[in-house]
């Protein structure tokens, strides 16, 4: 019987148990927050030891970078999802992706406490320019076309897409507890494009 030197690959090894430790680390990172959760309390929720769970990830830090870079794909495609189906409408495109915010499971707001505070300043960057790259620049070139077409008031330029897009996403965070949740996209749609003045100022 000839030998083979082709190692068998160990359950442990494959792309599944590597997506299965980041949907763990994902809900215990979410649950408890970065520096509560250990790579054994991952390893045991994953059925798996630590070395196990080494041989993906190098540490805790790698394995919550790669969490939250995953986290902002995956709300990146929704996000260009929500802006073709918007049709270069504007107005039409803010409501779809304040829908979609205002529901989406992906909540980013957790991580950064942990950015600022338990996270090495080199990874730090790597996730500050994500953020930037696949959430926040979507929802400003959709303000920034908006400006260009003519279908938003650009208040002689006081007013550029990057902040037009951060108090857009900010205003969607302070939903009043008394407001209708159903409600609320639209509301900040129509707050932040026109105001709450009953006359348009002459000042």
């Amino acid at each position: 019987m000839k030998k083979t030197n082709k190692q068998r690959t160990r359950p442990e090894d494959g792309a599944e148990t590597r997506l299965l430790i980041m949907q763990v680390g994902r809900d215990l990172f979410m649950t408890y927050g970065f520096r509560a959760v250990s790579t054994r309390q991952i390893a045991l929720a994953c059925g798996l030891t630590q070395p196990a769970l080494y041989r993906h990830f190098r540490d805790k830090e790698a394995l919550y970078i790669d969490v939250l870079l995953h986290e902002l794909e995956t709300v990146n495609q929704a996000l260009l999802q929500q802006i073709e189906q918007g049709q270069r409408q504007t107005v039409a495109t803010l409501r779809l992706l304040a829908r979609y915010l205002s529901d989406t499971p992906h909540d980013l707001s957790w991580m950064f406490h942990d950015l600022e505070h338990e996270i090495e300043p080199e990874s730090r960057q790597r996730v500050r320019t994500a953020f930037w790259r696949q959430f926040l620049q979507p929802v400003a070139d959709v303000f920034g076309q908006g400006f260009r077409s003519g279908e938003l008031h650009t208040m002689e330029e006081r007013l550029n897409p990057e902040t037009a897009a951060m108090m857009f996403l900010n205003y969607l965070k302070q939903q009043p507890g008394k407001a209708p949740r159903e409600d609320w996209p639209d509301t900040v749609v129509d707050l932040l494009l026109y105001g709450i003045s009953a006359q348009p100022n002459k000042n």
